[in-house]
């Protein structure tokens, strides 16, 4: 459950709205997990890479910016 949702929460910072997709991922992550005898997970390790930073400035036309900026207006007061 917590992968899963460290997961959610990245991909708010790393999908936009594209033509083609709503969540079109645009990162690469490279994720390692270490398991001890039990077969429990005991660490991990995340890398997250090639962002595609030039959007946060600007985006194509009919697209959208990092889905969190959606995400963080969608739950802002109305009167900002």
């Amino acid at each position: 459950e917590k992968i899963q949702a460290m997961f959610t929460v990245l991909k708010s910072f790393g999908c936009v709205t594209t033509r083609e997709s709503s969540n079109s991922t645009r990162f690469s992550m490279v994720m390692s997990l270490d398991f001890n005898a039990a077969g429990r997970i005991t660490a991990g390790h995340l890398q997250t890479m090639f962002l595609e930073r030039i959007r946060v400035a600007q985006q194509p036309q009919e697209e959208s910016n990092f889905n969190v900026f959606a995400q963080m207006l969608a739950g802002a007061e109305t009167d900002l």
